[in-house]
């Protein structure tokens, strides 16, 4: 159980953060993977994740965003398209099968609205002034 946490903390700290740097509009995130990802959650909101080509609110599947995952050499990149990007502070792609009990782990990413940080008030992490690194070294969870 511990090693698909530290896996997913070393691919974490290996990319450090995902940044989106366009002010407004649509954005194409792609993110590396240590494994296949359930759900997209863009700020508040989830979009489960079809195993294909889309992502669909989880209460309006009117409500959808292209997405997709492809495998190579044992790494998964993910990739969606997220527009108003003006709107959002952060998305992330929820790693299946590497948490339980209700602990989850998301590979993220973050909407810097062109290096403004215009809408980093609604998160209580500060990815701006913040490493991103955690030490897990002999603990059993983090």
């Amino acid at each position: 159980m511990l090693f698909p946490l530290l896996m997913a903390l070393t691919i974490g700290l290996i990319n450090a953060q995902y940044l989106v740097e366009e002010e407004s509009g649509c954005a194409t995130i792609t993110v590396e993977l240590p494994g296949t990802f359930g759900r997209i959650r863009i700020d508040q909101t989830n979009y489960e994740f079809d195993g294909n080509s889309t992502c669909a609110k989880e209460w309006d599947d009117s409500d959808t965003i292209p997405c997709s995952i492809t495998e190579a050499d044992g790494v998964f990149t993910a990739t969606a398209e997220v527009c108003n990007i003006e709107k959002h502070y952060w998305a992330g792609f929820l790693l299946k099968d590497y948490m339980q009990n209700n602990r989850y782990v998301y590979v993220s990413v973050y909407f810097t609205q062109g290096g403004k940080w215009t809408n980093i008030g609604d998160n209580c992490i500060q990815p701006q002034t913040t490493l991103g690194e955690i030490d897990a070294t002999g603990k059993t969870s983090v």
